[in-house]
């Protein structure tokens, strides 16, 4: 049983070890994905100020002041919509990678536990049944209490992000002058 010990705490520090990698590594995947973004974000939107900065003394009229100052503001509000769809769909792909790890380490982290325990109690004496029964359901209570809490927050995510999801604006018409 002693050499199982320090196997376990290896086994142990290898798997904290693996989650902390794949953690940091999904992560540094969603800002990969995040700077490119952004960074054709700003610049188109430079570029369409631009745009109407060069444009806007030309106009002839004040209605034609209106239409090009509307038009960037379409444009706009349409990139701003855009970015932000990209940007949720990022954050929600890199959420889901993240709960499948931590799913996958606490299953990992359960079975090692359990393995523990029958460990511990396989060379109990006779007389400690009831002891070693208790840290059985100790460990089953545990793992179900994990199960319902998870159960409990996926549906608590589910419903925030059915109830926060983006939709497209309506177009606005543009206002006719009488």
């Amino acid at each position: 049983m002693q050499a199982t010990l320090p196997k376990a705490f290896t086994d142990a520090q290898a798997a904290y070890l693996e989650i902390f990698t794949a953690t940091g590594k999904a992560i540094l995947d969603s800002a990969s994905q995040l700077t490119p973004l952004s960074i054709e974000t700003v610049r188109g939107t430079l570029n369409d100020a631009a745009t109407l900065a060069t444009t806007l003394p030309g106009a002839k009229t004040p209605q034609d002041v209106v239409t090009l100052n509307s038009n960037f503001a379409d444009a706009l509000r349409d990139t701003a919509t855009a970015y932000s769809r990209s940007v949720y769909e990022i954050a929600a792909e890199t959420q889901s990678t993240l709960t499948s790890l931590v799913e996958a380490h606490v299953a990992k982290v359960q079975e090692t536990v359990q393995e523990a325990i029958s460990q511990a109690t396989a060379g109990a004496p006779s007389g400690a049944t009831t002891v070693t029964d208790f840290f059985k359901q100790f460990a089953a209570a545990g793992a179900s209490s994990y199960e319902q809490a998870t159960k409990a927050l996926r549906q608590a995510a589910e419903t925030a992000v059915s109830r926060s999801v983006p939709t497209p604006a309506a177009p606005r018409k543009a206002k006719q002058s009488v």
